[in-house]
């Protein structure tokens, strides 16, 4: 997809946490996204997480926090967080994604 048009880039940063709070090397990846330019979304996937939303709404340079709060995120298993994203990243037209 190109940037041409209405739509500019927009990145959704995937955060890494531990269901309760946010890890640090979230905070690289939304500085990296924030370099590429446009909107940067964070996806929290997880059990329970919603401190750690509070927290990445919280991020300078974030502009929307999108939340999975599911028994299948629980533990961050590659399969099921990988599914999740590519499924955001198509439904939001993300042109790019970032990751710790």
């Amino acid at each position: 997809r190109g940037f041409g048009g209405s739509r500019f880039a927009s990145t959704l940063v995937v955060a890494e946490h531990n269901n309760a709070a946010l890890n640090a090397a979230t905070l690289s990846a939304v500085t990296a996204a924030k370099a590429v330019g446009g909107d940067v979304h964070i996806l929290v996937a997880g059990k329970d997480c919603s401190a750690v939303a509070d927290a990445a709404s919280a991020v300078d340079g974030v502009s929307k926090v999108l939340v999975a709060d599911d028994d299948v995120y629980a533990h961050g298993i590659a399969e099921n967080v990988t599914t999740l994203v590519v499924d955001v990243t198509k439904s939001g037209g993300y042109t790019h994604v970032c990751t710790p």
